[in-house]
């Protein structure tokens, strides 16, 4: 396997780690996996937590999207409500994540908090039920109660 970091070498370690009996899970699960039924399945399993903080170009990341669907692999996308590189309200924006979360991949906030000023621990839960208000109303889906973070 060449590292060339193209969606066919994603695609290609993502088969190898299927191969290899990995366990794709969200956070969600992971998080509740003693709620679960077969909690025990954590346990004796390799698992992987998928994870994609969206920095740049948001288009890009539906091809990694569908390479997980069509492979029948859940991650995570973390989107920014206000971001340098893209408008989390732009139209084909939100076409774009409405997708992704179709294809049964949750949908986070990826805070970025130097939009704030006098950052506080404290504050940290504020401004994410604020981005996570914001960008629920913009996409109208329902987000995770989990968060990335810059």
């Amino acid at each position: 396997m060449n590292c060339n970091f193209s969606y066919l070498h994603y695609k290609e370690i993502l088969e190898t780690a299927l191969r290899s009996s990995y366990n794709f899970i969200n956070f969600f699960e992971f998080i509740n996996k003693d709620k679960f039924e077969k909690k025990d399945k954590f346990l004796n399993e390799k698992i992987c937590i998928l994870r994609h903080d969206i920095d740049y170009e948001v288009e890009k990341i539906y091809s990694i999207a569908k390479i997980e669907y069509d492979l029948g692999i859940n991650s995570t996308y973390f989107f920014q409500t206000c971001a340098w590189e893209y408008n989390s309200r732009e139209k084909e924006t939100v076409k774009i994540v409405k997708e992704i979360f179709k294809m049964g991949h949750k949908i986070g906030v990826h805070l970025d908090l130097s939009w704030y000023e006098n950052i506080s621990i404290e504050n940290i839960s504020k401004y994410f039920e604020r981005e996570k208000k914001l960008l629920s109303n913009i996409l109208g889906i329902d987000l995770i109660d989990i968060f990335s973070y810059h």
